[in-house]
């Protein structure tokens, strides 16, 4: 049977608590909006909310939000329309450095489970179609940057999920067969991009996603990330 010697890791809602970080972020973000933007109508923020997917009254993000699986440019492209006199550019400018600012929260305590998993001698990544900036930041918060080979973004060059390009991106500057590395995610974009790329599908139900939404396209479902070297120590020994 083949070892298991890769594992790529969708970021948000998989290493780092959605809600916790991202909540954060968009407050920023509007109050970024706001200041920059001073002759702006402050009614239209509201609106800028819902638009990618969040509930202010609730603070919580509403589980089609764009903000949970896309890019930083689909977010914008989603809210320029009705902020007249803002420039796309300088507000993915923005959002990004609100980004990279916010504190990432972790799900739980990561060090345990990935230190776990290195001791297996598996090699570890992150992919996510947030920035490669902000990724290594928000793991850096965590203290968990150091456990991890390769961390992708959106902007590093391979394209962002869920095509594959990320994923095949660890297998070959790490040399390791696509069957031989499991992608974990909470998304529907996290699996469809590790099944592109020939991988073993991994779901988990620490984001916004329920298992009904994830199950069709992953392999397998966990509760999170903790149960990882459990179970590839029964199915990959």
């Amino acid at each position: 049977m083949k070892k298991i010697k890769g594992i790529i890791f969708d970021k948000d809602g998989t290493l780092l608590d959605f809600n916790k970080t991202w909540g954060s972020w968009i407050v920023e973000f509007l109050e970024e909006i706001s200041k920059n933007y001073p002759k702006l109508d402050k009614n239209l923020l509201p609106e800028v909310a819902y638009l990618l997917g969040y509930d202010l009254e609730k603070k919580t993000f509403y589980s089609d939000s764009i903000v949970i699986s896309d890019t930083p440019e689909a977010g914008i492209s989603k809210i320029i329309s009705i902020l007249p006199n803002c420039n796309f550019s300088d507000l993915l400018i923005l959002s990004n450095k609100v980004s990279e600012n916010t504190k990432g929260f972790e799900v739980f305590a990561l060090n345990d489970v990935l230190s776990k998993l290195i001791a297996m001698d598996i090699s570890l990544a992150v992919a996510t179609n947030d920035s490669e900036q902000a990724a290594v930041q928000h793991l850096n918060d965590c203290g968990v940057h150091s456990f991890f080979k390769l961390i992708l973004g959106y902007n590093s060059g391979y394209g962002y999920k869920p095509n594959p390009g990320m994923c095949l991106a660890f297998c070959s500057k790490l040399k390791i067969s696509s069957n031989q590395v499991l992608m974990v995610g909470d998304s529907v974009h996290d699996m469809e991009a590790g099944n592109s790329a020939g991988m073993i599908t991994i779901g988990v139900l620490t984001g916004l996603a329920d298992k009904d939404t994830l199950a069709p396209l992953a392999d397998v479902i966990l509760p999170d990330i903790s149960f990882l070297p459990e179970w590839i120590a029964v199915n990959y020994p």
